[in-house]
């Protein structure tokens, strides 16, 4: 549209005294200023242009309500802004907004704030006063922290904090008890507190992709987006939280023996847990599971499961191989990488354990050195930790093994992870 088609539709808007002007869509790289002579305008669309900077002459227009600049390329808030008293709903998103002036807690009337997609480092704590704000907008920023002044806001519905770089949750957001929907995905969050489970209206909670270690992983699952009954019952992450006090560590890990059939994993599971050796010993038919715990670590039960390495057996193992187990993958000294399908058993390893450590044990020893490549294994499947080669006739290397199972216990954390103590019951009834 040309300068004159534009400036056609103002004059035409101002003679009709119409209370709404759309100019979205138009490639404007600048407001008009014959804009600021609308004063009975109400609502503006400036949406999807190329307008660079908000000219001051806008804050005449003091009948507006709904201001729409998003997806243009505004660097600044300009302090003149504040002087539109009546404005309920402000839309910023996708531009290159860098700060957030103090000076935008004087629009009291705003009830909708949209500054999504932008450059934000940092919220004001004046942003406080902005009492009948329902819903705020600011994912998709370098937001580092949530000021606790935050929780005055009392009205908010709808935050949106998800795509930043928070590393905390402030107690005091447990005080925003109209919240109904809260985004925090994506950030770099280690804890949920406690207090959080006081949001009796929360609807919805999206936790994803943050490192927190204060409850455990599948819990947070469930609140990846779920909502959470209308009746206000807190479920998963909620029921977690305010089970404080009662719970308990799993002091468990599960320990899985992987590899091809006639390796030897039967035979260094003997070794391991009772320093036996059979060379007549029959291939196992299935999985066998037993409990194990070392002396070096005795508060943690290990579960050790041996898997039948027969190919018959193996399209069965994507059902018993997990995420945050350790693995002892169990391969012949006698053969190459080929023969002992290294590669293919490292490749589901990493498909259904994700990060799971992996601990590769050659067994044979007496017989034949280990023919693995552990450095350009390592550097194409990270979470191998260590190559031991053992004996089970001998005994060579069940040592060191013992003691990388033990190091390796220390290095994963969700052992420690507290469960409700009404959980153990039902674990122990299953077992």
């Amino acid at each position: 549209m040309t300068a004159q088609e534009v400036l056609e539709l103002i004059q035409q808007a101002k003679d009709e005294r119409a209370g709404k002007l759309d100019l979205s869509n138009k490639n404007l790289t600048e407001i008009p200023p014959e804009i600021a002579h609308l004063t009975s305008l109400q609502i503006l669309y400036l949406n999807n242009n190329q307008i660079s900077e908000i000219p001051e002459a806008l804050a005449h227009l003091t009948s507006l309500q709904y201001l729409h600049l998003s997806n243009n390329q505004i660097s600044e808030i300009p302090e003149a802004l504040t002087q539109l008293t009546s404005l309920q709903s402000l839309y910023l998103y996708n531009n290159q907004i860098r700060e957030i002036p103090e000076a935008l807690a004087q629009l009291t009337s705003l009830q909708h704030l949209y500054l999504n997609n932008n450059q934000i480092s940092e919220i004001p704590e004046a942003l406080a006063q902005l009492t009948s704000l329902q819903s705020l907008y600011l994912d998709h920023n370098q937001i580092r922290e949530i000021p606790e002044a935050l929780a005055q806001l009392t009205s908010l519905e709808l935050l949106y904090l998800g795509h930043n770089q928070i590393r905390e949750i402030p107690e005091a957001l447990a005080h925003l008890t109209s919240l109904r929907y809260l985004n925090l995905n994506n950030n770099q969050i280690s804890e949920i507190p406690e207090a959080l489970a006081h949001l009796v209206n929360l609807k919805r909670l999206v936790l994803k992709n943050n490192p927190i270690t204060n409850v455990p992983p599948e819990i947070i699952r469930q609140g990846w987006g779920e909502i959470i009954s209308d009746n206000g019952n807190p479920q998963a992450i909620f029921s977690y939280l305010k089970d404080k006090g009662k719970k308990r560590p799993l002091n468990e890990l599960k320990v899985l023996l992987v590899g091809e059939g006639d390796v030897g994993k039967t035979s260094l599971l003997k070794r391991l847990r009772h320093n036996t050796f059979n060379s007549e010993e029959p291939k196992t038919p299935g999985i066998n599971i037993e409990k194990w715990q070392l002396p070096q670590k005795p508060d943690i039960r290990l579960n050790l499961w041996d898997f039948g390495g027969q190919k018959v057996m193996q399209t069965t193992h994507q059902f018993f191989l997990t995420k945050r187990s350790l693995y002892l993958l169990v391969l012949d000294n006698r053969k190459n990488e080929q023969q002992n399908r290294l590669e293919y058993w490292l490749k589901l390893i990493e498909t259904y354990g994700g990060n799971s450590p992996v601990i590769i044990v050659g067994n044979c020893a007496d017989e034949h050195p280990p023919q693995v490549k552990i450095r350009t294994l390592q550097k194409k499947y990270p979470q191998i930790t260590k190559l031991i080669a053992t004996s089970c006739k001998t005994g060579v290397g069940i040592e060191q093994l013992v003691q990388e199972i033990a190091s390796q216990i220390d290095a994963i954390p969700h052992i420690k992870d507290l469960f409700p103590n009404s959980w153990f019951q039902i674990k122990t009834q299953l077992e």
